[in-house]
């Protein structure tokens, strides 16, 4: 690979941010990809950073440091509970450290970023299908999102770019060492991320996988993984489940799953008045469209045809037309759907993401059906 092969940055917090600098002062040619704008991005803490020198901002205000922080004093408890005690305190030194306002960190080093030539996309959210792709466009795509869901989908049919990324270590803001690579990329490709790497300071590494509030890995938490596990092998389940596989109460599990949700990690649907959790947006709005069967139906339907009109849907289904494009319109407002015009008429076909989660469905009950045997 050269020095004027394409690298993709998916995540443009913290992380991304570091791994785009990185690159690019390496002479790479670097794509970010942020799914908020950097003007409105909803990051409501004050934040301790260490190391700040090493971020490529003058400490101002104007840049989002607020004020030094000589030292930190840190308190350990024995859980999360109401009734949980102190078990250790301390007092350590902080130098190099400033309470920044995260958001104006992020704006400052973008713009900046963005100044130098790297392209910023704000608002594009990336998905497991466009993840796929990114691996034909891009010779190295980086998962600085935080999210497992996905790099560890995608990583099992990558194309011919290499993937990476890396797990935060501890809580102390951005100083420490990437300490796992969660990665599928050919051997040429760890060379290349080696190079990429080595013009990023050691104290900027623990990139990747960080938390909005103290750039930890959230599923460290045992807890936490477990709801995770949880839900990706059971996508629609229920609190009351996740509470029985993770052995705490009620209480400790929504505790858990409001902060999977901050992150991004989870999401949730009523489906029939119950309220159900997800991994991706995509699995909850389908769930929630399969289980009304009119939806359904048009679904079904779609999977089967090539771009019909309301008319041919109307037809197959036995519909008024109508009806039918009630249905459309809510399912393409749930993004299930894509509709657009041909000549005079409208025609409709599944959305990508929507594709790969039924035809997961599919497989899905068909091991199910055949008690995951497979054939001689």
């Amino acid at each position: 690979m050269t020095r004027t092969s394409k690298i993709a940055v998916i995540g443009g917090g913290m992380a991304g941010l570091a791994a785009a600098a990185g690159f690019d002062d390496a002479g790479f040619v670097v794509e970010l990809y942020e799914r908020q704008s950097y003007d409105s991005k909803g990051v409501n803490c004050g934040e301790a950073m260490t190391a700040v020198s090493k971020i490529p901002l003058e400490p101002t205000v104007e840049n989002g440091f607020l004020n030094p922080l000589p030292a930190m004093e840190v308190e350990v408890y024995d859980g999360i509970d109401a009734d949980r005690h102190r078990t250790g305190a301390g007092t350590f030194p902080a130098a190099d450290t400033y309470i920044t306002d995260r958001n104006v960190v992020e704006q400052s080093w973008a713009e900046q970023l963005s100044e130098k030539g790297v392209d910023i996309h704000e608002n594009q959210s990336i998905t497991r299908t466009d993840f796929h792709e990114f691996t034909d466009e891009y010779d190295l795509v980086v998962d600085a999102t935080g999210q497992p869901s996905l790099i560890g989908a995608a990583g099992a049919g990558l194309g011919s770019a290499g993937t990476a990324g890396a797990s935060a270590a501890g809580s102390g803001g951005l100083t420490g060492t990437a300490r796992t690579a969660v990665a599928n990329w050919s051997a040429t490709g760890r060379r290349f991320l080696r190079r990429g790497l080595a013009a990023i300071p050691w104290e900027l590494l623990p990139i990747f996988k960080y938390s909005r509030y103290d750039d930890s890995d959230p599923l460290e938490n045992e807890t936490r993984a477990t709801i995770y596990e949880t839900v990706e092998a059971k996508p629609g389940c229920y609190l009351s489940e996740l509470g029985e596989d993770a052995g705490v109460s009620l209480s400790t599990v929504r505790h858990h799953v409001q902060i999977l949700e901050d992150e991004g990690l989870l999401t949730t649907a009523k489906v029939n008045g119950k309220r159900r959790y997800y991994l991706e947006e995509t699995d909850a709005a389908l769930q929630a469209a399969l289980e009304e069967p009119a939806k359904r139906d048009v679904l079904e339907v779609l999977s089967t045809l090539e771009r019909p009109n309301n008319s041919q849907l109307a037809s197959a289904l036995e519909r008024d037309p109508s009806t039918i494009t009630h249905h459309l319109s809510a399912l393409e407002d749930d993004g299930l759907v894509i509709r657009e015009r041909d000549g005079r008429s409208t025609v409709t076909e599944l959305a990508p993401e929507t594709k790969a989660a039924l035809r997961k469905t599919e497989v899905s009950t068909l091991e199910d059906a055949s008690g995951g045997a497979t054939a001689d």
